[in-house]
């Protein structure tokens, strides 16, 4: 076996419970999606984080743009378009599924279709109930490492 590569069919000492942590970490991660997109399935949820994270993650470089969101949403010019087919890579569904939550998501008003692709909108963390799952996200994301290195055996 090469360096750095682990041995698939042995488990390493904590990583069943580390296993376990993890998902009920993601568990609860899922049931505020569906909680806070009650009209949307988790491949539709899936879709419109990845047009966010596209959208706008590109931003999180910049020092600039970082000091405008932190009083004001970002100004819809700087919200980056993705393709249908990136979607499609980045999330791993069929693309067909993707064009037609993509359809779904853009009649709603929730996302915007531009020439070059698909892109959210200025002010969509105060939409909804984005806000809310956001906030859940966070949160959950800033105890995890405590909570699955707390099986972390010496």
């Amino acid at each position: 076996m090469s360096e750095g590569v682990q041995d698939q069919t042995v488990v390493l000492p904590g990583e069943r419970a580390k296993t376990i942590a993890a998902m009920e970490i993601l568990l609860r991660i899922f049931r505020k999606a569906v909680d806070c997109y009650p009209d949307d399935d988790l491949e539709t949820i899936l879709i419109m984080l990845t047009v966010a994270a596209a959208s706008t993650s590109l931003h999180l470089r910049d020092p600039a743009v970082l000091d405008l969101v932190a009083d004001e949403p970002l100004p819809d010019h700087l919200h980056r378009p993705i393709s249908g087919r990136a979607i499609a890579e980045a999330s791993g569904l069929p693309r067909e599924t993707v064009r037609r939550r993509l359809e779904t998501l853009v009649a709603s008003g929730r996302l915007v279709r531009e020439p070059s692709g698909f892109r959210t909108r200025s002010g969509a963390l105060t939409r909804g109930r984005t806000l809310e799952f956001a906030r859940t996200l966070v949160h959950e994301m800033n105890g995890a490492a405590a909570r699955i290195g707390r099986f972390d055996v010496s």
